[in-house]
């Protein structure tokens, strides 16, 4: 491993962390991965044995050690039958932005695009039409009649966009309480709630408005960073949450609203950014 002050920094987390694993197995029937394969080293306790090992340069970043770490879910179902409380996310996310740093973790090129795409606003909203003329001019339907996305391997994408997928909106960034005043909340659409989401965000609005709250919508927000942070990218990561802290310091913001999970456990992460304070803020809110 690098000697670096970073790398020596990761290797030391990475190793107080892991190093509460008792390897009790607990875990196992919880992981999906495991549940699938039956192979250790497909499951929360053989992936930090395996993650304990790079750390301590007993491993090396093969192809085969970066596979097994890849394939994992995220899920964190093993967190919550952990009776050590192991805190197996951030093991993983360390892991990851290792195998990342010494190149075992080559996306392929939608990999490639899907982390660099929601960072890139004017990238994602001219994606966002795209699909929108895709869906809406016949081209889906005579795409799937040519299997052209089973040829692509782009079946799975093609099956989560919403039916029917709604024009892109970009709200406004204030919307009044009617009638007597509740709060104020600040909507986080994300990179993709503009686009993919445009019913649920409009009606989101129209009920926390006549609730009685104050509806923000930052301009300036973007993309939460859990896809660049579970992908081991630390760095692209950090750029994103620093730009949403600065877009949601409204001081009259009461309450953070996400419509999707995976956003709101990332930013529940951001209390233990490089901003501790403004990050910790940000985290109770959401």
């Amino acid at each position: 491993m690098s000697d670096s002050p970073a790398h020596q920094s990761r290797s030391q987390q990475l190793m107080a962390l892991a190093d509460q694993c008792v390897k009790c197995g607990l875990c196992l029937p919880h992981c999906p991965t495991y549940r699938e394969t039956e192979d250790e080293s497909e499951g929360p306790r053989g992936r930090i044995s395996l993650l304990q090992g790079l750390a301590l340069n007993a491993l090396e970043p093969t192809p085969a050690l970066a596979g097994h770490i890849d394939r994992c879910l995220g899920c964190r179902a093993c967190e919550a039958a952990c009776p050590a409380k192991v805190r197996y996310s951030e093991i993983l996310q360390l892991g990851r932005a290792e195998l990342a740093d010494r190149g075992a973790l080559r996306p392929t090129w939608v990999g490639r695009l899907g982390y660099r795409l929601p960072s890139h606003r004017r990238l994602l909203k001219g994606a966002s039409w795209a699909l929108f003329a895709y869906q809406r001019s016949g081209l889906q339907t005579v795409a799937k009649r040519l299997r052209l996305p089973q040829r692509l391997g782009l079946a799975r994408a093609d099956t989560y966009l919403p039916q029917p997928l709604l024009a892109p909106t970009k709200p406004k960034p204030f919307h009044p309480a009617r009638g007597k005043r509740r709060g104020g909340v600040a909507l986080f659409t994300g990179c993709t709630g503009e686009a993919l989401a445009a019913g649920t965000l409009a009606s989101a609005i129209t009920l926390l408005t006549r609730l009685g709250y104050d509806v923000h919508v930052p301009q300036s927000q973007g993309c939460c960073g859990a896809l660049n942070a579970h992908a081991g990218q630390t760095g692209a990561a950090a750029a994103l949450r620093r730009r949403n802290l600065a877009a949601f310091a409204e001081p009259d913001i009461d309450h953070i609203i996400h419509f999707a999970s995976g956003c709101g456990a990332e930013l529940k992460s951001y209390a233990s950014d490089e901003a501790p304070e403004a990050g910790a803020r940000f985290a109770s809110k959401s």
